[in-house]
């Protein structure tokens, strides 16, 4: 069948990888043509098996670079995972939140966090 995967690099990989690239096209297809490869190179032959003559093809791909992914939250922020205001009946998460800021990880573990005081409320 057919699989969808998202490829993200760590913050400190993309600037690497990015370094001295300008323009908003340029940055896309640099991001979008080193993931793709990387995946190619490394990850499809390791989960192709007993698959070896099976080639990849790759049906569409997309390179983008947040602008804003690298947050930089005070200390109160990177110390709680979620913020529940309960009075207004509101509950905050993301990747702002928690020690693993400016990370998909830290989101996924925030939307936890964040589910959870819901849950016992």
């Amino acid at each position: 069948g057919r699989e969808c995967w998202v490829l993200q690099s760590h913050p400190a990989a993309a600037n690497t990888v990015l370094r001295g690239v300008k323009g908003i096209k340029n940055i896309r297809e640099k991001a979008r043509d080193v993931l793709v490869s990387d995946f190619l190179e490394r990850v499809v032959p390791a989960l192709s098996g007993d698959r070896e003559n099976e080639e990849a093809v790759v049906v569409h791909a997309v390179g983008h670079r947040w602008g804003a992914a690298f947050p930089l939250p005070s200390d109160e922020y990177a110390e709680m995972d979620s913020q529940l205001i309960r009075d207004r009946r509101f509950v905050a998460c993301g990747d702002y939140f928690g020690p693993l800021s400016g990370r998909v990880e830290g989101a996924y573990l925030s939307g936890i966090s964040a589910a959870e005081k819901l849950c016992r409320e």
